[in-house]
């Protein structure tokens, strides 16, 4: 009688010609229910070589991440593929995956996922953090509304902000930045509030408020940007300045007339942005938006055409 390792070997090479498991017990002179240990032993010991428990593969130029996992069950959806496979959904999309039974009784799991483009968003992606978002707790100085002022119309535009734009000057703390949009914005409707009474502030937002518009750290037509901050935390950090802004504008006047102009930097991220901001503010009767999807917006304050 053969030895065990000896008769792997000879039905590792008698498995090429297809024969029925009959036929391979008969030639080794053993059971049909031997041959079937045999055939366990040999997909076992074969499965190390073919893959491993994990094995990932990214590719950071392309945006494309692999990932094939040996597991005891079959995923039955996107939210499980993700956490077997430990894939961000917030920042790719499963584009493809598929399950294979083992002969062990496992199964190998593998998806084939791509980095979220532009394309891929919607506005309920980009409102997500809403839900728990709180507002930082900003100082503004007591106006006086005195009756003996007039009251006026006025625009606040701070364009090119670029918020995520690496400077060659080492101007590069965001969160610096970011208190001297809402430092530069005070500072001009003081200077407003302390002649006149406001009765209506228009603010333009957007106007390459962004610095990137994807994953990719490109420009909406896909333009490389060198940035100090990633696209998903310069969409946070942008969101929390344009609500402090806006509630210090609030303070200062009757209304407040929030107007999207996209820039080429920010299309995308802008739109959603402000769409946003609505839903932050949808309770709020002294804000109001218009975020219709134009590069080009008209308003009239008073007899003056903006």
């Amino acid at each position: 009688m053969l030895d065990n390792q000896q008769l792997l070997n000879q039905l590792k090479d008698m498995l090429r010609w297809k024969k029925s498991k009959s036929y391979y017990a008969k030639s080794l002179g053993i059971s049909v229910y031997e041959v079937d240990q045999l055939l366990l032993q040999l997909s076992h010991d074969k499965r190390p070589k073919l893959l491993s428990d994990k094995t990932i593969k990214v590719d950071v130029e392309r945006g494309t991440l692999e990932s094939v996992v040996i597991c005891d069950h079959e995923p039955k959806d996107d939210l499980e593929l993700a956490a077997l496979h430990k894939i961000d959904l917030d920042k790719y999309i499963i584009t493809n995956y598929w399950s294979k039974l083992l002969p062990n009784g496992k199964f190998t799991s593998s998806v084939f996922s791509k980095r979220k483009g532009p394309k891929d968003y919607n506005p309920e992606d980009f409102a997500k953090f809403l839900e728990n978002y709180k507002p930082n707790n900003i100082t503004i100085t007591p106006v006086d509304h005195s009756k003996e002022k007039d009251y006026v119309d006025i625009e606040v535009s701070i364009s090119d902000y670029h918020l995520a734009k690496r400077h060659v000057d080492e101007d590069n703390n965001p969160v610096e930045r970011a208190y001297r949009y809402f430092n530069v914005a005070q500072s001009l409707i003081k200077k407003v509030a302390s002649v006149y009474n406001i009765n209506t502030i228009v603010f333009p937002i957007s106007n390459d408020f962004f610095h990137t518009d994807n994953y990719q750290n490109q420009t909406t037509q896909g333009t490389p940007q060198d940035t100090i901050l990633d696209y998903s935390s310069e969409y946070e950090l942008g969101f929390s300045i344009l609500v402090d802004t806006i509630n210090m504008l609030r303070f200062y006047s009757s209304n407040v007339d929030v107007i999207l102009v996209q820039g080429n930097h920010d299309r995308t991220k802008s739109f959603y942005l402000a769409h946003a901001l609505e839903v932050y503010f949808k309770r709020e009767l002294d804000v109001k938006f218009d975020r219709e999807h134009s590069v080009v917006k008209g308003k009239t304050l008073g007899d003056t055409f903006i």
